[in-house]
């Protein structure tokens, strides 16, 4: 039951973090050069929970992006998240992520991967596509924006998961 909560509740989080983001970056005209929360967030998933339980939650996150990227086909991010969450965890297994730094680099590696997985699966699987060379463009651009978002995600991601993670018999969900 205590990973079941602590994934719904990163959802949760994931899903509040895209319906936060999509009407103030509209009204602020940054469309284009918008942090990917939901991408920090698969990255948090992938550094703190266990393998079944955060595979489940990086495919349903993706799926809530897919569901906020109309020009994306579906299945898109599930595929992406996926695979960054995929790639994270073996990173993490070899190199110490730990500190503002290092999270920082790691987010952006995972923004890079993730833009340059969207042009591959764009280019195999939607015939319509034609905007590799935007995609090139703002690769670089939006992870160096997501990348210091990184920080201010985790902790409020941290604080999520310690109202839903029971350290003793004291607290609710305790397991």
């Amino acid at each position: 039951m205590n990973e079941i909560s602590r994934a719904i509740a990163i959802l949760v989080a994931g899903f509040l973090l895209m319906a936060l983001e999509s009407p103030l970056l509209q009204e602020l005209r940054l469309a284009f050069f918008a942090p990917d929360f939901i991408l920090i967030v698969a990255v948090w998933v992938a550094l703190h929970m266990t393998t079944v339980p955060g595979l489940i939650t990086c495919f349903c996150l993706g799926f809530l992006k897919d569901g906020f990227v109309m020009a994306a086909p579906i299945g898109m991010h599930m595929e992406i998240f996926v695979i960054v969450y995929y790639v994270v965890r073996f990173v993490a297994a070899r190199v110490q992520v730990r500190g503002m730094w290092t999270l920082m680099v790691t987010t952006f590696i995972a923004s890079v991967m993730a833009s340059g997985l969207f042009a591959l699966l764009s280019l195999l699987f939607d015939v319509g596509f034609n905007d590799f060379g935007l995609v090139a463009r703002l690769t670089i651009p939006v992870a160096l924006i997501t990348a210091p978002f990184a920080t201010i995600i985790f902790y409020l991601l941290d604080r999520v998961d310690a109202m839903f993670t029971r350290k003793g018999r004291d607290s609710l969900f305790y397991s």
